[in-house]
């Protein structure tokens, strides 16, 4: 559920949810999902890249953003798709691409 009070929107000059935010939410959605499978428990999601985003429509507070994702992993590298709604409206689209590495192997920051 989207609400007004969210830190987001305290410098935007029209509350609308950013689309960074959007994006991030289905990232961290598909890497939960294939960090649920029973081999990689316990294991880091490493975001790699968004290879394709469209966004169709605004989320603003008041809404309620349902994510739907796909997620496929092969070997330690996997892509995701995720739509997010507004009840029936397609508001974003994104395809994206990570990887699953054991604790203590993650790229130094």
């Amino acid at each position: 559920n989207v609400t007004g009070n969210e830190p987001c929107f305290a410098a935007l000059p029209v509350a609308a949810l950013p689309i960074t935010l959007q994006v991030e939410m289905a990232a961290q959605l598909c890497c939960a999902l294939a960090l649920s499978v029973p081999e990689n428990r316990g294991q880091l999601g490493l975001f790699m890249s968004i290879d394709d985003a469209k966004f169709h429509a605004p989320v603003v507070p008041g809404d309620q953003l349902i994510i739907e994702g796909v997620a496929s992993l092969r070997s330690r590298f996997g892509k995701a798709d995720a739509k997010l709604y507004v009840g029936d409206l397609l508001v974003t689209e994104a395809s994206m691409k990570f990887a699953v590495a054991p604790r203590g192997e993650e790229p130094a920051a």
